[in-house]
């Protein structure tokens, strides 16, 4: 379930679809969601624990899962149920997950419920390679300037 914080009955709060999608690769940046017609609301800042960020496939971002490690991203409601459509077309090649994601200004106890993608990698085989494959610097800067957008830490 949502936390308070993104469905108040405040004002400023503008309702969307109710769906919560957890971006950390390109669509962190509002230039790529825009360029792919995908429109959301409320965006935050937000980090994914016991997750790592890798970059597997050509230097695609990907998670798995690891114990201690947390993904810094944007938790975002998609405004319509067509975005999250359009969401789920351009990630086809990945694994939906539902995962509980903390806004850097929520509540530690009152997490986010989101879906994230994954690519469909076997994690026991690939969960001690940080990276298969790096990412191209355009990429990385795809998702950092994202990330600053949104008031990410500079640390990650």
């Amino acid at each position: 379930m949502p936390s308070e914080m993104l469905t108040s009955s405040d004002d400023s709060i503008e309702k969307g679809s109710g769906i919560f999608y957890f971006g950390y690769g390109a669509m962190v940046n509002s230039v790529s969601r825009a360029r792919r017609g995908v429109e959301t609301l409320n965006e935050k800042p937000a980090t994914l624990k016991d997750y790592q960020l890798t970059f597997a496939y050509g230097g695609a971002a990907n998670i798995l899962r690891k114990r201690g490690w947390s993904v810094h991203g944007v938790v975002m409601e998609c405004k319509t149920a067509k975005d999250w459509e359009l969401l789920k077309e351009f990630d086809a090649g990945y694994d939906c997950l539902d995962v509980d994601v903390y806004p850097y200004d929520g509540d530690a106890d009152k997490p986010v419920r989101a879906h994230a993608f994954v690519m469909a990698l076997d994690e026991s085989e690939n969960a001690e390679l940080p990276t298969t494959k790096l990412p191209q610097e355009r990429y990385i800067r795809i998702i950092a300037a994202g990330m600053r957008h949104y008031g990410g830490d500079d640390e990650y």
